[in-house]
């Protein structure tokens, strides 16, 4: 099987195919770009800009002229939601939001493409219970088990987190985020090999986010094989860890996962992937206007498992 798969990757790659163009006739018209990621019950704030071809970056006007924007919660217009002038366009900021809120935004300018979005703020994780283990190979593994309702299609996201001390007898530990043991970026002809959809979150000062959406948990369970980052000498020891746990809006986690498909992709350095990985739910723009909701686990002595409902 092994022969098969290596011969079947030798004549992707000798008879792959290259496409060329010119990116000076490539038709890219300036649109209105949004860039939203909204947590529930935390001030909201909102970029927009505007684009310009890559050919012209430097030369051409990437200012927005007389812009119009309308912020509505639940079909009522956020009276907060005003604009500020950025330096790279506008800032909006708005009230904070709650769980099963919907949030749209409209926005216009002259000489541009009106543009539309929308999502609407999850509720919070499910109720659930979790704890930390070694596998028999040695591993450290979190699992968190959860209620899921299996009517709704549901997308979830973990950030593993770990507190240290001094052995000195240091009286504030250090909370640190722990990271993937792997990643998906390696071929493997097992199928069932160990493979999580894993990233850095760039609104989260990049925390390594595990990502999944229902169907991909074992019955409504999820493991996390992490690696605790080693001090040497004994210096500062692992006391105990917890979990910030994440429901996404399906945008939230659509965009997650092209962020990953970027990072992850094993062929990417043999030329065999996408020229772009994207993902825009931004109608008439582009860009992306997500959500999700957040809740903190208690924190876990290893071997033994707590319970939060």
């Amino acid at each position: 099987m092994k022969r098969y798969i290596i011969y079947a990757l030798m004549v992707l790659i000798l008879g792959g195919c290259r496409y060329s163009f010119d990116l000076n006739d490539s038709g890219l018209e300036p649109k209105i770009c949004v860039m939203a990621v909204m947590a529930e019950g935390e001030e909201t704030g909102i970029r927009v800009c505007k684009t310009v071809p890559v050919y012209e970056v430097g030369k051409a006007d990437a200012e927005m002229a007389q812009p119009r924007f309308t912020l509505l919660c639940n079909g009522k217009e956020v009276e907060a939601g005003e604009a500020e002038a950025c330096e790279d366009g506008y800032r909006i900021n708005a009230e904070a939001f709650r769980s099963g809120d919907l949030i749209e935004l409209h926005v216009e300018a002259e000489g541009l493409e009106a543009v539309a979005a929308s999502t609407v703020i999850p509720g919070q994780f499910p109720p659930y219970s979790q704890e930390i283990y070694e596998d028999e190979e040695g591993n450290f593994c979190v699992r968190v088990t959860y209620e899921d309702d299996p009517e709704t299609r549901d997308y979830y996201g973990a950030v593993v987190e770990y507190r240290t001390y001094m052995t000195s007898g240091e009286l504030n530990p250090h909370i640190h985020t722990a990271s993937p043991l792997s990643w998906n970026n390696e071929i493997s002809i097992d199928p069932d090999a160990y493979a999580p959809a894993v990233i850095q979150v760039k609104e989260m000062d990049y925390d390594w986010m595990f990502i999944w959406k229902d169907e991909d948990g074992e019955n409504s369970s999820y493991e996390m094989k992490i690696h605790y980052e080693s001090y040497g000498n004994g210096g500062r020891k692992i006391q105990d860890t917890r979990i910030r746990l994440y429901r996404l809006s399906e945008e939230m986690y659509r965009r997650l996962y092209a962020q990953y498909d970027i990072e992850s992709n094993p062929f990417a350095g043999i030329g065999m992937s996408s020229p772009s990985f994207t993902y825009n739910n931004i109608k008439g723009g582009v860009g992306w206007f997500c959500s999700y909701s957040a809740v903190t686990s208690e924190w876990m002595l290893k071997d033994k498992e707590e319970e939060r409902l």
